[in-house]
């Protein structure tokens, strides 16, 4: 997974892979690569996961627009793995489901991407990766294998073979990896490729339930792979929290139906801050009292990096009502100390 790969340096003649053995990718490990390819004349950028190289097939992530695009017309798409290349760039590309261009790529790291040609295609790969692997994907064929996913478990799954037509790489060419589960570097990445979901999810709720004050999607790996919702209301019956947790769960969410992202839905009074995980469950373990305020909602269908889940991809979601009961209203009133904000302790400490 971290060694280096001899031959021709990028410039002469490409490395082909006839009679050689290249292991890219360990169970333990994930290829750092920016993923290139190529659809009817059209250019694409975005991060890739090549998980296992042997002799001229490896097994690659690619997104499924493009395998139904190959569906349909009957095309390969042409692929190339550029290794090695700036950090900002790295953190720049999975910012959404959808593949970013090159120069929306250059735009959020504040500077072109240089480009140049693959020795094989008129494909443009950036003209600072260590090494460049070009193929063509063959979505006929898949291999299994386990993942290690950034929030921290190993999972089955499947993709499609790519031949590998050739290689090139600078002289001293060093092999880029990101370690993969609950790993900085692997957490970063994941945070950003999940940030189009939260909004997703965000806007959603804002639809379902315009009566939400406040909204927190916490879709982080410290929390698992699923996202924990907490709304805050300005509540006028005893009623109104499991109803919003139910128009929550049922929304559409976009990207991904909100129940098959979310895992607990809790709603609170607006007198608790929800990006605040100690308020939120401080109001959790002091104004939910009774087992009415919490609901199971079985066998729901759940996103394929919930390994957890059961026969047909199946699981359980949790609503939560953290507000405090209408008629507990004047019992449950949190301590106020008026001015408290305006003290500043240095003042009266020599």
């Amino acid at each position: 997974g971290g060694g280096r790969v001899q031959g021709k340096a990028r410039g002469d003649a490409p490395l082909q892979t006839k009679d050689h053995h290249i292991v890219v990718a360990e169970r333990c490990r994930h290829l750092d690569g920016l993923d290139l390819w190529q659809q009817e004349g059209k250019a694409g950028v975005g991060p890739l996961r090549l998980r296992r190289c042997l002799l001229q097939v490896g097994a690659v992530d690619v997104e499924p627009v493009e395998e139904v695009h190959a569906a349909a017309h009957g095309r390969p798409v042409h692929q190339r793995l550029a290794i090695g290349r700036g950090v900002r760039r790295q953190t720049a590309t999975p910012g959404g489901l959808q593949r970013l261009q090159c120069g929306v790529a250059g735009g959020l790291v504040g500077e072109p991407m240089q480009l140049v040609k693959c020795e094989g295609s008129d494909l443009l790969v950036p003209a600072d990766a260590e090494i460049v692997i070009e193929g063509t994907v063959n979505f006929s064929r898949r291999v299994e294998n386990l993942l290690g996913e950034f929030a921290g478990q190993y999972g089955p799954e499947d993709a499609p073979m790519t031949r590998v037509n050739a290689i090139t790489h600078r002289n001293d060419a060093m092999f880029y990896s990101i370690v993969a589960g609950r790993h900085p570097e692997h957490n970063t990445l994941g945070n950003v490729a999940v940030y189009g979901v939260q909004r997703s999810i965000t806007a959603s709720i804002r639809e379902a339930t315009p009566e939400v004050k406040d909204i927190n999607v916490r879709l982080t790996p410290e929390m698992g792979t699923l996202a924990h919702v907490v709304v805050s209301i300005d509540k006028h019956s005893d009623t109104q929290a499991k109803d919003i947790i139910k128009r929550i769960f049922a929304a559409d969410g976009h990207i991904f139906p909100v129940s098959k992202i979310t895992k607990r839905v809790i709603v609170v009074d607006d007198d608790i801050d929800v990006h605040d995980p100690v308020d939120v469950r401080w109001a959790i373990w002091n104004r939910a009292a009774t087992e009415t305020k919490f609901i199971i909602i079985p066998g729901v269908e759940s996103w394929e990096l919930e390994r957890a889940a059961k026969a047909g991809q199946k699981s359980v979601r949790i609503g939560i009502d953290a507000t405090m009961d209408l008629e507990d209203a004047d019992k449950l009133q949190r301590p106020t100390i008026p001015g408290i904000d305006e003290i500043n302790l240095q003042d009266y400490i020599d």
